[in-house]
């Protein structure tokens, strides 16, 4: 427990040396990050990649969790948050928004029918993800309009409620990136858009104690360069 708040300290004395003689630091060391598991594999893997390709004295660990983790607790450096963020110490960057969308298969409307507003969910079969919150309602538009849901199938990982929606069990809500190729692609279509809630935004949240940190800032900014196009219009 003790040795990589040590390793933190020295990294900071390092850089704060640096700067006071005004000399450039290069990312070094170890740098945690935490994201989703679907927004981590597709948006942030890359800018590690480029990261470490550009900065060879720098090493990352990267845990892709659908659940919010404690970053002091768990030593994690910055952390990818979609959603509305509570209040707390930590320091953020908005780096884009995201909807979240109603999807289904197109074999599942053939057999069911679309719905044309959202009292005709509750004659649907409904796919719940966990990540986004609560599995028995589902807020619209302007939080005005709810309806009580009683999910067929129950996940806790994008991936698994994607792939059962994929394979025509129900209607699924999902974050817009989630769908984005599948939605593309046909393999799902996404229905009730009139009723979508406000885009949520993506965000990087640090420690301020990282805010110095050269590594911290080089991801900060890769970040921003590389969201998605898809995530920043959304």
């Amino acid at each position: 427990m003790f040795l990589p708040r040590a390793r933190r300290i020295i990294e900071e004395v390092t850089q704060a040396e640096a700067e006071i003689l005004g000399k450039s630091v290069e990312p070094s060391g170890l740098l945690t990050i935490t994201a989703p598991v679907l927004y981590g594999r597709m948006h942030v893997m890359p800018i590690i990649a480029c990261l470490c390709a550009r900065y060879p004295k720098l090493r990352v660990r990267a845990l892709l969790l659908d659940r919010v983790v404690n970053l002091a607790e768990e030593g994690i450096d910055i952390a990818i948050r979609i959603g509305t963020l509570p209040d707390s110490a930590l320091v953020s960057v908005t780096i884009g928004h995201v909807r979240q969308v109603l999807a289904a298969s197109p074999s599942y409307l053939t057999r069911r029918g679309k719905p044309e507003n959202v009292q005709d969910l509750k004659g649907h079969n409904i796919v719940a993800f966990s990540g986004l919150g609560s599995l028995n309602e589902w807020r619209f538009a302007d939080g005005s309009v709810s309806s009580r849901i009683d999910p067929v199938l129950e996940v806790n990982t994008a991936d698994a409620a994607i792939e059962a929606v994929r394979a025509g069990m129900g209607i699924g809500r999902f974050l817009s990136y989630q769908v984005h190729d599948d939605v593309e692609a046909g393999r799902l279509i996404v229905v009730l858009p009139d009723y979508d809630p406000v885009p949520v935004p993506v965000s990087l949240v640090f420690p301020s104690s990282r805010r110095n940190s050269s590594a911290v800032r080089a991801f900060i900014e890769a970040a921003k360069s590389a969201t998605a196009p898809e995530t920043r219009r959304m």
